[in-house]
């Protein structure tokens, strides 16, 4: 029996914050190289909420089994008349 993807791959996410500058020597490195794929141009905007003392962020940092964020998400460019998400959102532990 096959195991589950799940229990075999553990998914990290790291995040950089990247200068106009960085971004575009990204882009110009990977030129003919990769391609998008078909989310290539999708665009996402989440927005995190946090206590003006950043309590959940300091949380995030310490990294405790368990934590969570509260996010706003839309897909595409959202007007105002437009469904978003708003989402618990849990990182997954094995």
């Amino acid at each position: 029996m096959a195991r589950d993807v799940q229990s075999v791959f553990e998914r990290k996410e790291t995040k950089y914050r990247l200068s106009a500058d960085q971004y575009r020597a990204i882009l110009d490195a990977l030129e003919g190289r990769l391609a998008p794929d078909a989310y290539g141009s999708t665009v996402v905007k989440s927005a995190y909420f946090d206590t003006e003392q950043r309590d959940m962020v300091a949380r995030s940092l310490e990294k405790p089994f368990y934590k969570e964020k509260l996010r706003v998400r839309g897909y595409g460019i959202v007007g105002k008349d437009d469904t978003v998400f708003v989402e618990i959102w849990r990182p997954r532990r094995g």
